[in-house]
């Protein structure tokens, strides 16, 4: 149908517009979709509300002061935003800087030092002072407040890793207490890889000091790490290579990439190397 659409020999850019605006209110609210039990777009997303209504109301902004009770009533009265093309100029006018994609905690610093704290604001600076300013990033930003994203849309993507981290209340220092957080995030990410059916075979300690500084230490085993034995045994190497005990720590984390989910039946092995004496 949507393709029809587009070699349809419109007159007007004004008519193919307004179609294919139709086409999409029609493809999102009426149309039955096989992949979400014959439900339209629309009554899959309200079915998952009622279900979950939590999802769509926390954490729809990470601004602190755009609470759950503030997106809660953005969504009202079922958890669910409709924004019409027509509206999305409005509705992006409307948000903080620190709502978009792309705009970490460092970069929204900068901008509001710049006097941008709304996107309206960032739509009176040009491409070349953007560029100027906030580098390759300057660029995608220019096209964001615009609502220009030609990224193309993945719907699905390959798993290429398994992780479990966790933000700290309280900075830790002491190791007893950091090695009891890093057990307990043992034991959720063999959990995890169970759920998964699948193990790793790298395995990747993350850690992040008082001061927001972020490392990684990470070791390969051919054999994988499936459990906590494996985990546990190569653990201890990789927090010797970072300034725990030393240093303050706000988030731990591990995950495991190289990831086996058992389907090619194939075991591991060194290949022979055809060197000539």
């Amino acid at each position: 149908m949507g393709a029809n659409i587009l070699q349809y020999p419109f007159t007007h850019p004004f008519w193919e517009r307004a179609t294919l605006l139709n086409y999409l209110q029609a493809y999102n609210h009426f149309i039955p979709q096989r992949a979400i039990g014959y439900q339209s777009p629309i009554d899959a997303l309200k079915s998952w509300y009622a279900q979950h209504p939590d999802l769509f109301v926390k954490q729809v902004y990470k601004q602190a002061e755009l609470d759950t009770k503030t997106a809660s009533a953005r969504c009202k009265p079922n958890g669910i935003l409709v924004i019409a093309p027509n509206q999305a100029q409005a509705f992006i006018a409307g948000l903080p800087i620190g709502a978009f994609y792309g705009v970490g905690h460092v970069t929204e610093k900068k901008m509001l030092a710049h006097g941008i704290q709304t996107s309206a604001e960032l739509l009176r600076w040009s491409r070349e002072d953007l560029t100027a300013l906030f580098g390759k990033a300057g660029l995608f930003f220019y096209d964001i407040v615009r609502g220009f994203d030609p990224r193309p849309v993945q719907a699905g993507r390959v798993r290429k890793s398994i992780g479990v981290e966790t933000t700290l209340a309280d900075d830790i220092l002491a190791l007893d207490a950091v090695w009891r957080v890093l057990t307990d995030l043992m034991t959720h990410l063999v959990t995890e890889m169970a759920k998964k059916k699948s193990s790793g075979r790298t395995l990747t300690l993350k850690v992040r000091y008082n001061d927001f500084t972020t490392i990684t230490r990470s070791c390969t085993a051919m054999a994988g790490f499936s459990d906590a034995a494996a985990i546990g045994a190569r653990l201890p190497r990789l927090l010797a290579a970072t300034a725990a005990g030393h240093r303050k720590i706000r988030l731990l984390g591990l995950s495991v990439s190289n990831l086996d989910d058992g389907r090619s039946g194939l075991t591991p092995c060194q290949l022979r190397l055809p060197f000539c004496s």
